[in-house]
């Protein structure tokens, strides 16, 4: 996956005025995958583009703290409800969350210390906890001030595009997937006033073969089926799906 993005912005042998064929981009990347993915884009995109590099802004969403030495800066993180207790998140915001306590029986979530133990619940939990969910929406904000600085820079002053990276598969990226696509594309229309360019791109289990115990394949991919469940519910007829595998 980083190996699409590096070789789709690697940037032109020949130094023409790039800035022309460019627009502004913000990219979101979800759990351990897509933050991956996200640190590896910007390095790519700061040493190709060095004078756009602020035409591009960075967003990455885990639960895990923030690594001491990082690509992103700390506007460009969002560590999801880093030493926060899930059980407690759910009864704070019974009205939006009870379903976990319904859902979860005699299950009991441990404090998010490093990750989301591949439980989507435990994923959006963190996401919707109230102190993360607001450093997540200033951050957002802080972005697209950033973005809007270069507009006039690159091509005919487009609006913004945005990409959201993560896998289906886990449990931070896949957890908060559908509401990260929610807010952030009201978000976005709301201070356009017109479509914009949105875009996720979804990696399913097969990335991980290799990476992961063999024994979790299999609720890897049952996570996966739970979450194109609810892409196809949630966002209704607003949501085109492609798939790049004509097994699928």
């Amino acid at each position: 996956m980083s190996d699409y993005f590096t070789s789709y912005l690697r940037p032109p042998a020949v130094a023409l005025d790039r800035a022309l064929s460019l627009r502004p981009t913000l990219y979101i990347g979800l759990g351990g995958f897509g933050c991956t993915v996200l640190r590896r884009v910007k390095t790519v995109i700061a040493a190709g583009l060095p004078n756009e590099i602020g035409g591009f802004a960075f967003l990455g969403l885990d639960t895990y703290p923030q690594p001491l030495h990082d690509e992103l800066t700390s506007n460009e993180y969002v560590p999801l409800s880093v030493g926060v207790d899930p059980n407690e998140v759910a009864k704070t915001q019974s009205k939006f969350l009870g379903w976990f306590r319904e859902l979860a029986g005699n299950f009991k979530a441990r404090n998010i210390v490093s990750g989301a133990d591949a439980t989507k619940a435990i994923g959006r939990l963190a996401f919707r906890q109230v102190a993360t969910l607001q450093d997540f929406l200033g951050k957002l904000d802080h972005a697209y001030d950033q973005l809007n600085r270069f507009r006039d820079r690159f091509a005919s002053g487009k609006p913004p595009k945005v990409y959201v990276v993560s896998t289906l598969a886990g449990g931070t990226g896949a957890g908060c997937l559908v509401d990260v696509l929610a807010i952030t594309g009201r978000f976005f229309r709301h201070n356009l006033g017109a479509d914009f360019p949105y875009q996720a791109v979804l990696a399913t289990p097969d990335v991980l073969r290799g990476e992961v115990p063999h024994e979790h394949i299999p609720s890897l991919f049952a996570n996966t089926y739970a979450s194109l469940k609810e892409l196809h519910y949630f966002p209704g007829d607003t949501l085109r799906v492609d798939y790049d595998d004509g097994r699928y």
